[in-house]
């Protein structure tokens, strides 16, 4: 009988076990991980070294995954610690396919960039809006919004604020007033949606223009 009842406790651990386990893959690519898998310590977030076998390095020594809920990408060295946290992963204009490799991510709130195949912080997440790469300069901005120029917000504008151009090597260029609402648009504003965080703006064609912003 106490062997019956040993059995059942062992069977019931190893099923604890495996059930914690479940949010902790160990297969490759960005599979989904329970923020569960992580330690904070001050402010260092770690995976639990019990999951750091599970992970596949990149070159570079970084390993990519991503959290389930609420949904992240991140990059982790060696240790296990989270070096790139919020990593947008949108497509073309961002990871893993970014111009020059220079792509976006978010922390508390606040966004800056990083070099794709190091993973090395280029720009503190310090900004309140930054968007893609572009050609040969990022524009990030302070005390800013962003408006949708395209329904389904591929093209944008930041409007307000202090800002920010950097190079691929995260060097500042230039800072500089962007113009307010008022002044975006020559020739006035036709359409104007602000509904929650999602903004539209479409300014008004001129007599000699013949594209829309």
């Amino acid at each position: 009988m106490r062997g019956c009842v040993l059995l059942m406790l062992l069977a019931l651990t190893s099923w604890r076990a495996f059930a914690a386990d479940t949010g902790c893959p160990a297969k490759d690519g960005l599979e989904a991980w329970s923020p569960s898998c992580f330690t904070v310590k001050g402010n260092v977030r770690s995976l639990k070294p019990q999951y750091l076998r599970k992970l596949k390095f990149k070159k570079s020594g970084k390993a990519v995954l991503l959290i389930e809920d609420p949904r992240e990408v991140l990059a982790l060295d060696r240790r296990g610690r989270v070096v790139v946290p919020g990593i947008y992963h949108t497509g073309d204009f961002d990871y893993p396919s970014a111009r020059r490799g220079v792509g976006r991510f978010a922390e508390n709130g606040r966004c800056g960039y990083f070099q794709s195949g190091s993973f090395k912080i280029l720009v503190p997440a310090e900004y309140d809006q930054c968007q893609t790469f572009f050609q040969n300069g990022a524009l990030s901005c302070k005390e800013c919004l962003r408006y949708c120029t395209k329904m389904d917000c591929q093209d944008s504008r930041l409007v307000g604020g202090q800002g920010f151009w950097f190079d691929a090597r995260g060097r500042l260029l230039k800072s500089f007033s962007l113009p307010v609402l008022d002044q975006v648009c020559s020739h006035g504003i036709e359409k104007l949606i602000e509904e929650g965080q999602y903004r539209f703006l479409r300014c008004k064609l001129g007599p000699n223009d013949p594209f829309q912003m």
